[in-house]
C-alpha cells in the first residue's frame, strides 16, 4: 500500500530553517510538528501554510510517496 507523508526536512534544510522556527511560523509546538511530519492526512490550511513558508507553487511539492505494509 501507498501512501503519501509531508517532506518537511528537505525543505527546512533547502531554507536553512529550524524545525523550531518552522512551528513557531505554523503557530504549533515542536512535539507537534513532529506529530505532523508522520502523519498520513495533514489539513489544506497547514498545506496552505508550508506552501507560503517554503514558496512552493503546488502542494504535490510538499509531499514524497511511502509505502506501507
Amino acid at each position: 500500500m501507498k501512501t503519501y507523508r509531508l517532506s518537511i526536512d528537505k525543505y527546512l534544510k533547502k531554507h536553512s530553517m529550524s524545525q523550531n522556527e518552522l512551528a513557531r511560523k505554523l503557530g504549533m509546538s515542536t512535539g507537534n510538528l513532529s506529530v505532523l511530519k508522520n502523519r498520513d492526512a495533514v489539513s489544506m490550511t497547514v498545506v496552505a501554510k508550508l506552501m507560503d513558508i517554503f514558496e512552493l507553487d503546488s502542494m504535490e511539492e510538499l509531499f514524497d510517496e511511502v509505502k506501507i505494509g
